[in-house]
């Protein structure tokens, strides 16, 4: 268990580094890379409401430019908001990044008095963060758990976002870690394997 903990370590730290190295041009272009290619997978499930994470700029696919083209199409968003530090995350809806405040580890999060909470379900789309993916679907993201607790009973379908250099064949994984369904890059999406 220990061993895994580690090796998740080395990963995160490794694929940070590899994040924080590339150029303000690589990044633009990656993300709009993997903007167009979450679109096409947007038109081509037409959910019935997407629950994505709020991208911050350092190390995260930016994920702000498909929140406000989703709501553009009048697809219904949420945001996850993290209730406590103890990995309990629920997801609130907007019509606006407006809508957001700084809320636990600095990440921008929906404000609860103008936000209304909602219910997961199964025509939901769940973009999901992660620093490295496996062509598998499992992810290392980092290390706090509310994405595991949050998609051990997700109905819907799942979608980590992910720079293709951050794919990798395998990673270490744990039992309660849950694998996404598909995961998308620069170079479109990929189902996950095995799934």
């Amino acid at each position: 268990m220990q061993n895994i903990k580690h090796q998740k370590d080395e990963i995160r730290r490794l694929y940070i580094g590899k994040r924080r190295s590339m150029t303000p041009h690589e990044r633009m272009a990656g993300d709009e890379a993997v903007f167009r290619a979450a679109m096409e997978l947007i038109d081509e499930l037409r959910p019935q409401r997407i629950l994505s994470y709020v991208s911050s700029p350092t190390v995260e696919v930016d994920t702000r430019r498909i929140i406000t083209s989703a709501l553009a199409m009048g697809i219904e968003v949420a945001v996850p908001l993290c209730e406590d530090k103890n990995g309990h995350m629920d997801f609130f809806r907007i019509s606006s990044l407006s809508q957001l405040r700084r809320g636990f580890y600095g990440i921008d999060e929906p404000d609860r008095d103008t936000a209304e909470k909602i219910t997961a379900e199964s025509g939901d789309l769940c973009i999901v963060p992660g620093i490295a993916y496996s062509q598998q679907g499992y992810r290392v993201g980092f290390g706090r758990g509310y994405y595991d607790r949050f998609l051990a009973g997700f109905p819907g379908v799942s979608a980590g976002l992910c720079y293709e250099s951050c794919l990798c064949p395998e990673l270490v994984h744990e039992d309660f870690d849950i694998r996404v369904d598909m995961i998308i890059t620069e170079s479109g999406v990929h189902k996950a394997v095995g799934i």
